[in-house]
């Protein structure tokens, strides 16, 4: 996800040289990478020509046995496409932001179930898996997620018309990335290999839920980490100025 991020700045920076930067434009951009990492994804990895770069890069390509779990073909597409969807979101206006969630919500709906659709359809690929390389599933991945921000934000904007503050989650979603970063080792690494596909449904929704709140807390800690970095820098920068 790091390099797919700074793909994603660096076509912003591009879009702004070659082409006046609209936000059709930049929108189009991201949607066209979005949609090339999910296509040439059965193709990259049936392709013997990875097999000839070295190993390093190959675990950026496609999975490895137990090496790699998320490879840039094709979650790096997702990082594109929630560039897109931000895109649009920040170039919206008070006014305009209910329904850019609204036209959000009617396109993963529509992600969805063409994805179901074509899904019935002979595949285009020689080799492909619904469940982890193909273009379908990518479609109804993103179709869902998409569904899913639009229902958060009308849950937002109806707790905000009943005076309820969501603290706690707007809390997470300033420190995704950081969230993001730590808690790939704990459910997909080493640490946690013991309970890979060994709890039960129950099991598995407790796990959850004390996860989550670990990783809030994980988020409270890293803030007062912060927070006081900055204090002790102050502090050294008067104490500097005072000398």
């Amino acid at each position: 996800m790091g390099p797919a991020i700074i793909a994603a700045g660096l076509i912003w920076g591009l879009a702004g040289v070659a082409i006046r930067r609209t936000t059709r434009a930049v929108v189009l951009l991201y949607a066209a990478m979005t949609m090339a990492f999910a296509m040439l994804t059965p193709i990259i990895r049936a392709s013997a020509l990875v097999d000839r770069v070295p190993i390093w890069l190959q675990l950026y390509l496609r999975p490895a046995g137990d090496m790699t779990m998320f490879t840039a073909f094709p979650w790096a597409g997702f990082v594109f496409a929630g560039a897109a969807a931000g895109a649009l979101i920040a170039a919206s206006h008070k006014q305009t932001e209910r329904r850019v969630q609204v036209w959000l919500a009617a396109a993963g709906a529509a992600l969805i179930v063409g994805g179901l659709y074509a899904e019935t359809l002979p595949s285009i690929y020689a080799r492909s898996s619904f469940w982890t390389s193909s273009p379908v599933w990518f479609a109804i991945r993103t179709g869902i997620l998409m569904l899913a921000l639009a229902s958060i934000y009308a849950v937002a904007q109806a707790c905000g018309r009943g005076g309820i503050e969501l603290r706690r989650l707007e809390r997470f979603g300033r420190c995704s990335l950081f969230v993001y970063w730590i808690h790939v080792e704990l459910v997909y690494g080493y640490l946690t290999w013991p309970l890979h596909r060994r709890l039960p449904v129950w099991g598995t929704f407790l796990a959850y839920a004390l996860f989550c709140v670990l990783m809030y807390r994980a988020v409270v800690l890293r803030d007062r980490i912060v927070e006081r970095w900055h204090e002790m820098s102050a502090i050294r920068r008067t104490v500097e100025e005072a000398s």
